[in-house]
């Protein structure tokens, strides 16, 4: 069984006046359509299937559900999508819920289609503010616009968060493993997190991925609304599909791990041994992806030279850099550096640390190595380094030092060099993008 983050549901007064002050925050709404019950909506999404559905009543409209949207304001209630709704009630049932019955939804679109779902209600009330209501869709909508916005997380505050987490467990909603004092569940596209909170009862935030734009942070129908760009906003996210093809075409054997030690401290043994060494190749296997993706896309020209790729992009004035192939405790490819082909200067190396304290699972792993790629595509890579050793090398995010600095002089060398004010006696590597 498995679930994910289908649409969180906001009552609205007045559609158009909603629509026109999501759309002024840099969140366009689009007309969704209309339900049997009375009830009108427009979406907030994109090309991913996670949404906001900012919903009001017609003025003769007559169900639960209409009564319920006219009765409140703001966040009621969210849906999990399920791939089979039949199997997902009876696990609840099982595990102590009283769900309804499964009933047929559907809902007419602007432009003539119909639309058509099962639903099934786990709370005692429609949109119940402490419990999702299931979904499973018949005949889905198509995907939103590809620079539309995505949600990325929803934060949840009720009395009883554990009763919320195992309703996601038991219809199989991924739990995310971390040592933070809260409940995390994440489905690949959206990150939920629950909290307790005696005053609250439901959805409090939600956050918004954006194709373009800056980050933002504000108040929308009583909800905490945040943006910031996502990874459309860098130049190589259209190879992520291509890298992504070429990754689950690696070794079988090469698994995702989560982190091994999520609710308790490291043991102090663990901070002088791996007991598994290999794991760690499937770093060379995501790096790999991405120089096979950069090929087949026509953006650079890759070279083996005894098993070191060296990555030649095709655009002029880039950084072209070498992918080598590292390994520890007798494994070969247990681990990868990216230098930077002139000046040697080491882009990134991972992992950083092999021993099993230091694991935090392979996510951040493939994460950081998608990063870099996405860094190095985009023109932003910038490797400074002195002749006492000291380096300053920004990141996608940020920048890392090496050395010994004083309180804010990395990113006065930073600045020195983009203002062309770099010092003659530094080693400066840097490129144009790739795209």
């Amino acid at each position: 069984m498995a679930a994910r983050f289908d649409h969180l549901v906001v009552s609205v007064a007045d559609l158009d006046a909603a629509a026109a002050r999501w759309a002024a925050a840099g969140l366009r709404p689009h007309r969704g359509g209309r339900h049997p019950g009375g009830t009108v909506n427009a979406l907030i999404r994109g090309p991913r299937t996670g949404y906001v559905e900012l919903i009001s009543t017609e003025p003769d409209a007559r169900s639960d559900w209409a009564d319920r949207v006219r009765g409140s304001t703001g966040p009621l209630g969210f849906a999990v999508a399920v791939d089979d709704i039949a199997a997902a009630r009876a696990a609840l049932i099982d595990a102590g819920f009283t769900p309804r019955e499964v009933t047929d939804g559907s809902r007419a679109t602007v432009d003539g289609a119909t639309l058509r779902w099962r639903m099934c209600q786990v709370g005692p009330v429609a949109f119940d503010p402490e419990l999702p209501f299931l979904i499973e869709w018949i005949t889905p909508m198509p995907p939103g616009p590809d620079d539309g916005p995505v949600v990325e997380a929803i934060g949840i505050e009720v009395p009883d968060p554990t009763r919320l987490a195992t309703l996601l467990r038991t219809v199989g909603f991924p739990e995310q493993p971390g040592d933070v004092p809260w409940l995390t569940f994440a489905d690949g596209e959206v990150t939920i997190t629950l909290a307790t909170s005696p005053e609250h009862h439901g959805v409090t935030a939600v956050g918004f991925g954006l194709a373009h734009g800056a980050g933002s942070w504000q108040d929308l129908d009583g909800l905490y609304v945040s943006t910031s760009p996502d990874v459309r906003s860098h130049r190589g996210h259209v190879l992520l599909p291509t890298v992504e093809e070429h990754f689950a075409d690696r070794d079988p054997a090469l698994a995702t791990w989560p982190a091994p030690h999520p609710e308790r401290a490291p043991l102090e043994e663990e901070y002088s041994r791996c007991l598994d060494p290999g794991k760690y190749r499937i770093i060379a296997a995501r790096a790999r992806a991405w120089t096979a993706a950069l090929a087949e896309r026509g953006i650079a020209e890759v070279s083996d030279t005894d098993g070191t790729l060296t990555i030649t992009p095709h655009a002029p004035d880039t950084l072209p850099v070498q992918v080598r192939f590292t390994g520890f405790d007798g494994v070969d490819d247990s681990g990868v550096q990216i230098v930077a082909t002139g000046s040697g200067a080491t882009i990134t190396q991972l992992p950083v640390c092999g021993c099993d304290a230091c694991d935090d699972g392979s996510a951040p792993l493939l994460r950081e190595i998608d990063d870099t790629f996405l860094h190095l595509i985009d023109g932003g890579v910038l490797h400074i380094a002195d002749r006492r050793g000291r380096t300053v090398t920004t990141t996608l995010d940020g920048w890392a030092a090496s050395g010994r600095f004083r309180d804010g002089e990395p990113e006065r060398w930073i600045a020195d060099v983009d203002a062309g004010r770099a010092d003659r006696r530094w080693v400066v590597t840097r490129g144009k993008p790739w795209i």
